[in-house]
């Protein structure tokens, strides 16, 4: 049952990254969203419906899309992942060391 529910969420989430990719449609989000996004990332935590709506939703804001579109590149090649103890994937050391890159300048932008 449970997993029915993971999967049916799952189908839901992706049905709308579709739909809004197909339609072209940008999301408004604030720098506090996009820096909540990369510190989860950061920390390790694993959310791949959370991601997908990140990684796939184009931002109006340039600066801050520019930020999705490096984030989204670590997680297209091996060399910034690694498998969790619970078989999931998460950035490795590289990976997370790029998230931090992201955040200062996302940071310094905002200061």
């Amino acid at each position: 049952m449970p997993g029915n529910i993971i999967f049916i969420a799952f189908a839901v989430v992706l049905v709308v990254v579709i739909s809004l990719k197909l339609l072209g449609s940008k999301m408004a989000r604030t720098p506090v969203e996009v820096e909540d996004f990369l510190k989860r990332m950061e920390a390790r935590e694993v959310d791949g419906a959370g991601w997908d709506r990140f990684l796939n939703i184009p931002i109006k804001d340039k600066f801050l899309d520019s930020i999705r579109k490096r984030c989204e590149v670590l997680w297209e090649y091996d060399e910034f992942l690694m498998e969790n103890e619970d078989g999931d994937f998460v950035l490795n050391d590289r990976g997370v060391s790029e998230v931090r890159g992201l955040i200062g300048e996302l940071r310094q932008r905002n200061t």
